[in-house]
């Protein structure tokens, strides 16, 4: 496994404020690397930044001292807090190389005072290119609460895009530790018993962030017509629910719903769609054809034994699909532990996109499409208990876009 880099930061810097009397002015960003890289690779990373940041030449330079293999975050952050006083660098902003295999990047930012530290020119475009901004809270008045917000234990950000430059990968991945199943299993427990919330409550706010998931991926002015197949159990609940929230956001859902359970939870999710006039179909093979997305609802992480009827011909549809798949919470027919099925319909079976529930489960090793996080509703001191972090989920976002690799404890 690799070693995470040191990305703890000193909980402040009062030298910043002086920062705050100066008028607000586009200045290059000063790129490092926390790892061992060669001046051609160095050029080679600022030229990718660049590229995708779409911005001027020069608003990406390597610093005087660039280098600091095998140093902490804190040391470059003490050393450019200085190199921004000379006025060639913003002094509030730098990206840094934090990751030797990958060439993981991330963009950090020392100040949260967005009236006068926010330099159009290129956070603009930060969420279209292919670094991810994180804004870890030095030097703003409330740091005392910000600190102990996940971002300050950063393992590893990235993009969110794959962008091979020269022979190097930009590789998407934002390290978050997975939950296995006996821990998913006990989570969902406690969540219903201690933790005080319904089942109707979860599937719920699971079902908000598969549909805004499927937003991100392709909004209803460019997808209208999504295919989501619903199995018998609460992954089919989550997609039951997520089609209506996919109506009410625009766009044309169809529902496969071919094993409804008894449960009268899933009788009042069908007749909420019924009475929407969503259709539901019997010919999924059909339906998928005249399909610009289908959500893969049928199994999730409690997912064991045999693909009995009729969903190996479904799965095995899934797996042949041109129609872009997104999968909740686990690629139906996939071991939660050990991914694919050696053989069997969900072999060859990797969708598209991927939106792992409360945390990402170890199955996403095999995982090689865009992953997401979803399913707000759980505090930190609940994920501490059961080894897994809670994603940097932004203002009233349900989801957050993360890459395929997590550690697990």
């Amino acid at each position: 496994m690799d070693v995470h880099p040191d990305l703890l930061l000193p909980d402040r810097i009062p030298e910043m404020e002086r920062h705050h009397s100066k008028p607000s002015q586009v200045l290059p960003f000063a790129l490092y690397a926390l790892c061992a890289l060669s001046d051609e690779e160095l050029a080679a990373c600022r030229q990718q930044c660049v590229a995708d940041i779409d911005c001027d030449d020069n608003i990406v330079q390597l610093a005087p001292k660039a280098v600091f293999k095998d140093q902490s975050l804190r040391i470059i952050v003490e050393y450019h807090v200085e190199l921004g006083f000379g006025g060639q660098f913003d002094g509030k902003f730098f990206i840094v190389v934090v990751h030797p295999s990958s060439y993981t990047v991330l963009v950090v930012a020392l100040d949260d005072d967005e009236l006068q530290c926010k330099p159009d020119l290129l956070w603009s475009k930060i969420g279209k290119s292919g670094l991810v901004a994180a804004n870890l809270g030095i030097g703003i008045i409330m740091w005392d609460e910000a600190k102990d917000h996940s971002m300050h234990k950063i393992y590893a950000c990235t993009c969110n895009l794959d962008v091979t430059f020269n022979d190097f990968n930009l590789t998407s991945v934002m390290a978050l530790r997975t939950l296995g199943p006996k821990a998913a299993a006990a989570l969902d427990e406690e969540l219903m018993s201690t933790g005080a919330f319904s089942i109707d409550q979860l599937m719920e706010l699971a079902g908000l962030a598969v549909s805004q998931t499927m937003y991100a991926l392709s909004p209803p002015s460019k997808s209208p017509n999504i295919l989501v197949a619903c199995g018998p159990g609460n992954n089919g609940g989550d997609g039951l629910v997520a089609a209506r929230h996919l109506h009410y956001f625009g766009y044309k859902p169809t529902m496969y719903f071919p094993k409804q359970s008894k449960n009268e939870l899933f009788g009042r999710l069908r007749t909420q769609l019924e009475q929407l006039k969503v259709p539901f179909t019997d010919d999924f093979v059909g339906t998928a054809k005249r399909s610009d997305w289908i959500i893969d609802a049928i199994f999730g992480f409690s997912f064991s034994g045999e693909v009995r009827e009729p969903f190996p011909g479904v799965i095995k549809a899934l797996a042949e699909s041109k129609v872009p798949v997104l999968a909740v919470d686990a690629p139906s027919s996939w071991n939660i532990e050990t991914g694919p099925p050696d053989d069997g319909p969900g072999k060859d079976y990797n969708p598209d996109a991927l939106i792992s529930l409360t945390a990402p489960k170890p199955l996403v090793k095999w995982f090689k499409g865009r992953h997401f996080v979803g399913g707000r509703f759980v505090g930190e001191d609940i994920a501490e208990k059961y080894g897994f972090d809670v994603p940097p989920y932004k203002g009233s976002d349900q989801t957050v876009e993360i890459g395929s690799q997590g550690e697990k404890l």
